[in-house]
């Protein structure tokens, strides 16, 4: 779980990395770029490995500073097309090499940077979620130790946690049964996740101590600090 929070921390970081630059590149290409307008001369059709087209509009506009005809290929595709061959469009160019030029529309200007941005944020999020839980999971833990209620009740349960699985392996939970003498109520409480086959160092029936909220006992720790830790 750790190596695939890592991947998505580590990755998710690199797309925001690469988005901003994006970002600042396309602001300094707007600070330095002309406007002109020009005409789609024509739309080149390009197919990708499943087959689907997407149309590449082609145009052409006049340099103002030196008067040459700039044709230019659109990195945008689309489908169906967001232009038509005749259609005069507004176009921005770098006047130090006009042929990186772009017609201007909004996704054209920013749809690169929203994507990487985006999925960087996606992939950050889905890293930095378990260790999220991981930070609050140990904040509550310290703190039921200290100030918790403490109880002892009896082990009812040791099983496998197919819920979850890590690199081919699922975790093993003790439960954890305790009769509230007070209310009459029996709770049935679910130890933190166990790397190894518990089964040799516990046994159904063994009493266990138990600490819990009192306001509200699904917040607990079932104290398994007696079990040995696995080596790897």
């Amino acid at each position: 779980m750790k190596i695939v929070s890592t991947v998505f921390t580590v990755g998710g970081a690199i797309l925001l990395a690469i988005g901003l630059i994006q970002v600042l590149q396309t602001h300094s290409f707007l600070d330095e770029s002309l406007e002109t307008r020009g005409v789609v001369i024509n739309l080149r059709w390009e197919y990708d490995s499943e087959g689907s087209a997407s149309a590449y509009p082609v145009f052409q506009f006049v340099d103002e500073r030196t008067g040459q005809e700039i044709t230019v290929v659109s990195t945008h595709g689309s489908n169906p097309p967001s232009c038509s061959v005749g259609q005069e469009v507004y176009i921005l160019y770098d006047p130090q090499n006009p042929y990186k030029a772009m017609i201007k529309s909004f996704w054209n200007i920013w749809l690169g940077s929203i994507i990487v941005t985006g999925l960087g944020a996606i992939f950050l999020s889905v890293g930095l979620t378990p260790f999220g839980f991981a930070v609050r999971r140990r904040r509550t833990v310290e703190y039921l130790k200290t100030q918790g209620e403490i109880v002892h009740g009896k082990v009812s349960g040791i099983y496998v946690d197919t819920s979850l699985r890590v690199q081919g392996e699922h975790p093993w939970r003790i439960t954890v049964q305790w009769m509230n003498p007070a209310s009459r109520k029996v709770h049935i409480f679910k130890s933190d996740h166990i790397w190894y086959n518990p089964s040799d160092f516990i046994n159904i029936g063994d009493e266990i101590e138990v600490h819990m909220d009192p306001k509200n006992p699904k917040k607990h720790w079932i104290n398994i600090d007696h079990l040995p830790q696995r080596a790897d």
